[in-house]
């Protein structure tokens, strides 16, 4: 982004320069130009360039802010929950899909598996994990544990994300502001595999 804008103002500048040559009297044209005057124009023409692209950068990060939140209210998701090391989430993973009791409910292919992260650790290394399934995907009578109604901020954008990029997502997040809550979100292919994944983060109130 910032070398975008720097390129428009350039630009902008260059094509002021230009223009304010061209709209010259005839006088000038032939020679006289004034060009302390020239460069005034110049400079207050880039000032206000640099001015236009700040106020740009606030709106798009304000833009950015605004469709980067997001409210769980109302999802409960059902599945395996344990206290555990983030290091061992391989293992809480392989529980959850040996599941046969949650499994068995799914009345069709699931589109998202949900992990839920909260109660952490002063060192962030252990926390309450849950892997499940929105209840809305199972039939029958199931007991799951409800998403906070906060707003989370999205710090890794729905895509399809490699290993290192999901880390480096967790690397973003502000520790010092004490996250409440990581809530992973992966979007499932047809045949039950990750195809997208996203993740969001809600922070202390008033940190």
């Amino acid at each position: 982004m910032n070398l975008f804008y720097s390129c428009v103002t350039s630009v902008g500048v260059v094509g002021a320069v230009w223009t304010l040559a061209l709209m010259q009297p005839q006088q000038a044209v032939a020679g006289a130009i004034d060009s302390a005057k020239l460069v005034e124009q110049v400079e207050v023409l880039a000032a206000e360039i640099k001015q236009n692209e700040s106020l740009q950068v606030v709106e798009a990060v304000n833009k950015s802010k605004a469709k980067n939140t997001s409210i769980f209210s109302g999802i409960e998701i059902v599945g395996n929950t344990q206290s555990a090391k983030l290091s061992d989430l391989n293992s809480l993973m392989q529980a959850f899909n040996n599941n046969a009791s949650i499994n068995a409910k799914l009345y069709q292919t699931p589109s998202k598996v949900y992990i839920f992260y909260r109660n952490f650790s002063a060192n962030f290394d252990t926390a309450t994990i849950t892997v499940g399934y929105n209840s809305t995907e199972l039939i029958g009578k199931t007991v799951g544990v409800k998403l906070p109604a906060e707003h989370f901020d999205n710090i890794l954008p729905k895509s399809n994300h490699t290993e290192a990029e999901s880390l480096q997502a967790w690397q973003d997040i502000d520790y010092g502001k004490n996250p409440q809550a990581v809530v992973e979100v992966h979007y499932l292919n047809k045949d039950g595999m990750t195809a997208q994944s996203e993740l969001f983060v809600s922070y202390e109130q008033g940190a």
